[in-house]
């Protein structure tokens, strides 16, 4: 029988558990007029210490004002009970290979149901099916 080793190996056994690679949060208020029609907002965040590869997986996530509920993103299009659009959310992951990774929020809201100062939060997490040396620096 052999012993258990403590050595930590680049590459997992089991790739079929995702292993996460960063997580957090990210609140955006809204602070532009969108031509009258709503109110906007967008930001990003720098993942220099990311190398993203096909093993790639996510998971974004939006808090709207005044809700506990979380809305998995893409939300493309939410009404409101008399039909008008509430708001729109997206969030991104834009890959420069070899160099770096951005993480990119955007939210819409319409002027009908949103004011200049709504909190949006978005959550992400970003995992990997493959963790190898390349995947952090």
């Amino acid at each position: 029988m052999n012993n258990e080793s403590t050595d930590k190996l680049a590459i997992d056994t089991n790739q079929n558990i995702p292993r996460v690679l960063v997580q957090g949060s990210k609140t955006l208020t809204t602070n532009d007029i969108a031509l009258g029609l709503g109110f906007t907002s967008a930001s990003s965040i720098s993942l220099d210490e990311l190398r993203i590869d096909a093993n790639a997986e996510y998971d974004f996530y939006i808090k709207p004002p005044g809700e506990s509920k979380l809305y998995k993103l893409p939300v493309t299009r939410l009404q409101t009970a008399n039909g008008t659009i509430d708001f729109s959310a997206k969030c991104w992951l834009s890959v420069f290979p070899g160099a770096f990774t951005v993480l990119g929020f955007d939210v819409f809201q319409s002027s009908t149901s949103g004011s200049l100062t709504n909190q949006f939060t978005f959550y992400y997490t970003i995992y990997t099916t493959k963790i190898t040396d390349k995947a952090t620096l």
